[in-house]
Formats: C-alpha cells, sequence, structure tokens
C-alpha cells in the first residue's frame, strides 16, 4: 500500500532535490577525561550519499506537517527531506554536494507508516 508514496517521493525528491553526503564523525580522546574531540583530519567514521530536498521550515508548516516535528521546525534553519529506506540515525552532519558547505544535523524524524521508511524530515544548521 505505501509503495506508491515511496515511488512519489522517490520520483518528486531527485527532481528537485540534489545529493549531499551525511557523515558521522569519527572521535578521538579529548584533552579532559571523558571528552570527545574530532580532529577534522580524521575520515568520517561512516558516511551514506543521498539525494535530498532542502525547504524551509515554514513550508512544512503550511503543508500541515504535525506537531510531531515542531520542535525540530523551530530549531533548524532548513529542513532537508530525504525519500527511501536508508537509514540516517546516527549521523551528525551533512555535506551540500552544490556548495560544499557543511551543516550540523539538528533532529530528525522518519515517515514510517508499516515496516518500510518512506520519508526522512532532516533539521540542519549551518
Amino acid at each position: 500500500m505505501h509503495e506508491e508514496f515511496l515511488e512519489l517521493a522517490e520520483e518528486l525528491i531527485p527532481e528537485n532535490g540534489r545529493e549531499v553526503t551525511f557523515i558521522q564523525l569519527a572521535t578521538t580522546t579529548g584533552a579532559f577525561p571523558g571528552e570527545a574531540a574530532a580532529d577534522p583530519r580524521t575520515p568520517p567514521a561512516r558516511s551514506v550519499s543521498v539525494i535530498g530536498c532542502f525547504v524551509e521550515p515554514d513550508s512544512l508548516q503550511r503543508l500541515g506537517i504535525t506537531t510531531k516535528i515542531d520542535q525540530l521546525l523551530q530549531t533548524s534553519d532548513r529542513i532537508m527531506l530525504v525519500a527511501g529506506t536508508v537509514s540516517l540515525r546516527g549521523f551528525e552532519e551533512v555535506i551540500d554536494s552544490d556548495d560544499g558547505r557543511y551543516y550540523r544535523i539538528q533532529g530528525m524524524e522518519e515517515l514510517k507508516p508499516g515496516t518500510q521508511s518512506l520519508l526522512w524530515f532532516v533539521g540542519v544548521e549551518r
């Protein structure tokens, strides 16, 4: 039943989006006990490239998105929509392929009405 919605999202998001890379930072021991410090020269612990479509947070509010992601809309500069079944949990930053900018992930919500993910809402901040 939900396959139709996934197909639609997988069609529309690439038409209006661009490639982005989600990265999970590799951490090393910091200067103080218990402190983790990311070394910018260290390659990411893991990464995945997907197609994402950036939208302004208020555009989702106009669409009537539920209050479940209300806090995400308030704390993010932009919201990225990502279709598909790839899990995006555990990633900390996003690199935009168009301009090479890094965005810090503020939070995310997964639209998963059954057993299959349909859409991710990823809140990011520069």
